[in-house]
């Protein structure tokens, strides 16, 4: 009786993923996603949306980043004055 109901929930899964499968190409073929038959074009709606929320919670993160850049130019700063060229000397032709 345990294996007659084991191959029974075995089928109806099997089932399931073979009427997900259809409904998967059916909305391909609607043009709704992309599944097997086409590729993307590169970036999704779903993507870029996934990015913006990531990069609304990770401010302090980015924001800490830039700060650690910012102090690493200024340590490089320090140290002998920039160089600076001395001026030409000017012709006066006033004589």
């Amino acid at each position: 009786m345990k294996i007659l109901l084991n191959i029974a929930i075995i089928t109806a899964f099997a089932a399931f993923l073979w009427a997900l499968h259809r409904l998967a190409l059916w909305l391909e073929d609607r043009g709704w996603i992309y599944y097997r038959r086409r590729s993307g074009s590169g970036g999704s709606a779903v993507g870029n949306a996934l990015h913006e929320l990531h990069s609304f919670f990770e401010t302090d993160v980015r924001k800490a980043q830039e700060e650690i850049m910012e102090e690493k130019e200024e340590r490089s700063d320090i140290g002998a004055p920039p160089f600076k060229e001395k001026p030409e000397p000017r012709e006066d032709n006033d004589k």
